[in-house]
């Protein structure tokens, strides 16, 4: 979420018409606790006033709300910006807030309602979601509009996240029309209409020109008041136009007339545009290039004019550009209206088009890297999208790592797919095939294809991967030894165990020897091979691999760091499934005591590991005195992180194993049940996790005496 503001904001006193609008909007919006709406939407034809509306709903919100949030062109919320700018009652609040915030193994849609649920709770926000049309997701190069869920999709976690925490922030929404919303939230919607009757008179009485008793009886005027027709925006913009001795006035206004008043706004801006001089029209055509609002840096480095006011100050006099403030940092952007710009780069021959896009794409990447500009998907989709125009390689391929890795933090994995399948052949035909940068892009996709259950497409691209760069970088580059990893573990979510135990023993041998023994590349793939060992029952395989990689990471890390963490909880695991619950439990409590000293007893890694303990425990005769912390630990996440949660859903899991293990049969079976019906709608019916779900759940049924069920799921299976 990109945090802007409309600038000027209109003064409440010039907002004609909308009065009893407005009282029904602030009925909706100052409603205390879960309503049946999250927020209003406002809709209506160009010109009629929605986003000063908006505003206005903004500024009297502001005696009982926190503080403001505007967007424009959203994709994604950015959290850790609504946490560093929110108002918490204690330090110990906003630090909460940050963890959660900062969670990307999280899915996007539990963070956001662990904030609204805990942290803020009691803070009451307004987020508005300004001229909000479905042109603000740009196609792909082949037309496919692999962005196109972005925006309403970053609208609708905001608002399942308001409804399912009962918080009482809410969302203002303004566009032209009306769309449609997932089941289970709503909008309360408010259609604005042209001004009628007394309300278009007391507009009029604000206009210098059309509003004039001097010239009430010009015919001009008498047809541009008719071809306004009661638009206050519209209206507003000829009123400017009239005093302009620049403009050919009987031309726009007849450009207009007898059009339709959805169409009027953009027709007269065209006709605006064959009055302007070619350097005003080649000007304007070099920022339309961009879908972003551009500060006058940018634009001068975009067009290589020196002196630009004159040149903008027109163009947004004539309403041919809109004019915003940057929340962060006040700076004034501007954005040539979106409707224009095909028009404008008709102007442009194809060089001063590549290099326009060119200019931009380098502009936005060089400062939303070194932090001066945005930062979140936003930026990163739209320099994707011009670079990709531009032919730059390197920084598609860039744009395309960040947004997948966002894509992932968020849960959502299909999009990351349509979007990596996409920049591989951009980067193919640009780069070529076997570059390093289209090789990473084919690696992404692999990952990207794992984490939605694709296990063949995953393990063939890795295949693919793999044979590409042992040819073109060695067999011993550090990327090669990353896709060796990634390749071993796609076997096993394949269930090609041995395979994978093949590939990994000399990969790893070899990496001790080129990266050295505490390298990260080195232990991901020693923590793969123990993984692959445990699939296999080859536990005491296993524990070898791990004791030595705790060894090693202890004495070149440290204690105290995050992959010691890993590697001394891997080892307690693979210790447990041994069968040797003494040496696990002793390691969890080593590892427990370090993490509470390091991260703090409430952080989820330290709860993490409690749990695991509390299991552990009771797989040593302590039953009944450790199911009572593991049903406090799934109660704890279903509240905080919700009942699908990723880590809820493990919690239950080993509630439903101490059961299973204390004979506690249908309890530990309803809790399975329910706990594969959620994995089967999220992560779909063949994913390993879910298959995994179902095994346990056919143990269980059989330990039980229920055959008949554990056959029904096996040959499910």
């Amino acid at each position: 979420m990109t945090p802007t503001e409309p600038a000027p904001l209109a003064p409440g006193h010039r907002i004609v018409g909308r009065r009893r609008l407005i009282q029904r909007c602030l009925g909706v919006l100052k409603s205390p606790g879960p309503q049946a709406y999250q927020g209003v939407h406002i809709h209506g034809p160009r010109g009629l006033g929605k986003s000063s509306v908006a505003a206005h709903l903004c500024q009297r919100l502001l005696s009982t709300h926190q503080r403001l949030q505007w967007t424009i062109h959203a994709t994604v919320l950015d959290l850790l910006t609504l946490v560093e700018r929110a108002r918490f009652s204690d330090h110990e609040t906003k630090l909460q807030a940050r963890q959660i915030a900062e969670r990307d193994d999280w899915p996007f849609q539990f963070r956001l309602q662990s904030l609204f649920a805990g942290p803020l709770s009691r803070s009451r926000i307004v987020f508005v979601f300004d001229d909000f049309e479905p042109g603000h997701q740009g196609p792909a190069l082949s037309g496919s509009e692999i962005h196109s869920s972005g925006a309403l999709e970053a609208l609708s976690i905001l608002l399942r996240g308001i409804k399912a925490s009962g918080s009482e922030s809410r969302v203002v929404v303004t566009s032209l029309e009306l769309f449609p919303l997932p089941a289970g939230v709503a909008l309360h919607p408010e259609r604005l209409e042209p001004l009628r009757g007394e309300h278009l008179n007391e507009k009029l009485r604000q206009l210098c020109r059309l509003g004039s008793v001097v010239e009430l009886t010009d015919p001009l005027m008498i047809r541009a008041r008719a071809a306004a027709d009661g638009n206050p925006g519209l209206m507003e913009r000829l009123d400017r136009l009239l005093a302009d001795p620049g403009i050919d006035h009987q031309a726009v206004v007849a450009a207009i007339e007898n059009r339709d008043q959805a169409e009027r706004d953009e027709v007269l801006s065209r006709a605006l545009i064959r009055q302007l001089e070619a350097p005003e029209r080649r000007f304007l055509a070099l920022l339309s290039l961009s879908r972003l609002p551009l500060g006058c840096e940018a634009m001068t480095a975009i067009t290589g004019e020196d002196s630009i006011d004159a040149f903008l100050n027109r163009a947004v006099a004539l309403g041919l550009v809109d004019e915003v403030r940057d929340e962060a940092t006040d700076e004034r952007l501007y954005r040539v209206r979106p409707a224009l710009s095909k028009a404008l780069v008709e102007d442009l021959t194809d060089e001063e088009r590549r290099q326009a896009l060119r200019r931009t794409a380098y502009f936005l990447h060089r400062t939303t890297l070194n932090g001066s500009k945005g930062g979140d998907e936003e930026h990163f989709l739209e320099i994707h999208r011009l670079a990709s125009l531009a032919a730059e390689g390197k920084i598609v391929a860039d744009a395309a790592n960040r947004l997948a890795h966002s894509y992932h933090a968020s849960g959502r994995n299909e999009a990351a797919v349509r979007l990596l399948q996409e920049t591989r052949k951009v980067l193919a035909q640009i780069l070529g095939r076997d570059h390093p940068d289209t090789l990473t892009c084919g690696n992404n996709l692999a990952v990207a294809h794992r984490a939605c259950g694709h296990v063949a497409e995953a393990v063939r691209l890795h295949r693919e991967t793999l044979d590409a760069r042992e040819r073109a970088l060695g067999p011993e580059h550090p990327n090669t030894f990353t896709s060796r990893n990634n390749l071993a573990l796609a076997y096993l979510d394949a269930g090609y165990g041995q395979d994978a135990i093949g590939l990994l023993v000399t990969s790893v041998n070899v990496m001790a020897e080129v990266l050295g023994r505490a390298h990260p590349t080195t232990l991901t793939s020693r923590h793969t091979l123990a993984l692959a060992y445990r699939d296999a029952r080859r536990y005491e395989d296993a524990n070898e691999v791990l004791e030595e990689t705790v060894e090693t990471t202890e004495r070149i890390l440290g204690p105290r760091h995050p992959h010691t963490f890993t590697s001394r909880n891997n080892l307690a695991l693979a210790y447990r499934d041994a069968g040797r619950y003494q040496e696990s439990v002793a390691t969890l409590r080593q590892a427990l005591d370090i993490m509470r000293e390091v991260y703090g007893p409430k952080h989820s890694d330290t709860r993490t590991c409690g749990t695991t303990l509390a299991f552990t425990e009771h797989h040593t005769g302590f039953n009944e005195t450790t199911i009572g912390p593991l049903r406090e630990t799934v109660q704890a996440r279903e509240r905080m992180l919700g009942a699908e949660h990723v880590e809820t859903l493990a919690s239950r899991d080993e509630l439903a194993r101490a059961y299973r293990d204390a004979g506690r049969y249908d309890e530990a079976i309803r809790l399975l049940k329910a706990t594969l019906k959620m994995r089967e709608q999220s992560l779909g019916h063949g994913h390993p996790t879910t298959v995994a779900s179902r095994h346990t759940l056919a143990e269980v049924y059989l330990a039980a005496n229920r055959d008949e069920e554990a056959d029904a799921l096996q040959k499910a299976d």
